[in-house]
């Protein structure tokens, strides 16, 4: 069970940055969880050493999405997996824009003394690298965009937002068994109900709830679908795609060289979207070579 150091008064709080968690071993590098006290962004550490990698999740996604992937890392860089915010244990915000988002990044850098990083980002989350490296080219050293383009989605998660707001409607349930057989009448396939899953979680008065904030990602929905806002960037860019995914078509490379004219495009096979968990030891292979 990991240690908790918890302030011992509100006063006490008000004047603490950060809440350490735990510390365990990984593989020989040290795991650290933070959670913070402000409306900084949540954020664990892998390695302690080597240049510093910075990894966003993707939508209805966590930190935890990218574990394997910072443990491997872990004993060459110093990996940072962050909470985007209405996500994992980052705050609950009413808006969720790629601009307040990535303002929450370098907030972040900033809090954490970073004056530059390797950033990578999967689907949102590569949105939201995107807009940083636009508006701060100099945090960036290196981009890694994982499956997700610079242009506007068609909606495609309204079962899974319908289901989502059914658990919640038949709160409180009592486990996540109970919660995916509410979850089974909206979403189908049984590796999306999983990955939803694991962000349902017990809260503080042991109740089972989403972890993220279903009401305000429903609301800002078609922010999340809109592209970035980017001027073109001369931050050294790749783009890494699954063979089987459609979330970066050949015919939206003009888009993404636009953008980042130094940009290469990687296409791992028999992958689809969430490329680094169907893949892992060529996705792997592909990020040291980039590195």
């Amino acid at each position: 069970m990991p240690l908790a150091f918890p302030c011992s008064s509100v006063a006490e709080q008000a004047t603490v940055n950060r809440w350490v968690v735990g510390s365990i071993p990984t593989g020989g590098a040290m795991s650290q969880k933070v959670f913070t006290l402000s409306n900084s962004l949540s954020h664990y550490f892998f390695g302690a050493s080597g240049a510093t990698i910075v990894i966003l999740h993707g939508l209805f996604g966590a930190a935890d999405n990218w574990r394997a992937v910072a443990k491997a890392l872990a004993a060459d860089y110093q990996v940072i997996l962050v909470d985007l915010r209405n996500h994992g244990n980052s705050p609950h915000l009413s808006t969720m824009t790629y601009q307040e988002m990535s303002e929450d990044v370098i907030e972040l850098l900033d809090e954490l003394n970073l004056s530059s990083v390797i950033l990578m980002g999967h689907s949102m989350g590569g949105k939201v690298a995107m807009q940083v490296a636009s508006q701060h080219p100099h945090r960036v050293t290196k981009l890694i965009i994982v499956d997700i383009a610079p242009k506007i989605y068609a909606p495609h998660h309204q079962d899974i937002l319908a289901g989502l707001k059914a658990v919640e409607d038949e709160a409180p349930l009592g486990s996540r068994r109970e919660a995916g057989e509410v979850l089974s009448k909206f979403v189908n396939e049984d590796r999306v109900r999983q990955f939803l899953l694991k962000s349902y979680v017990g809260d503080e008065e042991s109740q089972q709830v989403w972890q993220f904030n279903t009401k305000a990602i429903a609301k800002e929905y078609e922010s999340i679908l809109e592209a970035p806002h980017l001027s073109p960037s001369s931050v050294d860019t790749t783009f890494i795609r699954g063979s089987e995914s459609d979330y970066i078509l050949d015919s939206d490379i003009k888009e993404i060289q636009k953008y980042f004219p130094q940009a290469s495009v990687i296409t791992i096979e028999n992958a689809g979207h969430w490329v680094h968990a169907e893949q892992f030891n060529e996705f792997m292979k592909e990020i040291r070579n980039l590195l």
